[in-house]
């Protein structure tokens, strides 16, 4: 699932589950973010918590499971290695958010990334973190 993405890029996009969830269910507000992906101005990124979420869904039929597969073939995904967990301990310590949250959080902010996402909850709690809510506040 790497990337064929220029990894030079100014922008890059990680999506929350949530995020590509709302993309899958032809929500006009992702348009924006999928525009700038498509156009090669954003590089788009999925830490491995979203791939795990998406891909772990009980009623996932083949069809969504082939979709999602082929959509994160142009993603950049990021496994959790000792930096993301050293950064996740600190932002679950210190603002206490649960632990896959808290390693998506930290996952944007060693990417350098803006962290595309509808959950208010984690965006009012780690404020410092690069965010994009589509649907408004933040």
């Amino acid at each position: 699932m790497a990337s064929g993405t220029d990894p030079g890029l100014d922008l890059t996009y990680l999506l929350d589950t949530n995020s590509l969830i709302y993309y899958f269910q032809g929500a006009p507000q992702m348009d924006p973010v999928f525009r700038q992906i498509e156009q090669g101005n954003a590089r788009p990124v999925v830490s491995i918590i979203t791939v795990i979420e998406l891909l772990g869904y009980p009623r996932l039929t083949r069809q969504d499971e082939t979709r999602i597969q082929s959509l994160l073939s142009g993603f950049t995904v990021v496994a959790v290695d000792e930096r993301i967990a050293g950064q996740a301990v600190v932002l679950k310590r210190r603002h206490g958010v649960k632990t896959p949250d808290a390693i998506i959080a930290a996952t944007a902010l060693l990417e350098n990334a803006c962290l595309v996402t509808r959950d208010q909850a984690l965006l009012d709690k780690v404020p410092e973190i690069e965010s994009l809510n589509p649907f408004g506040r933040k």
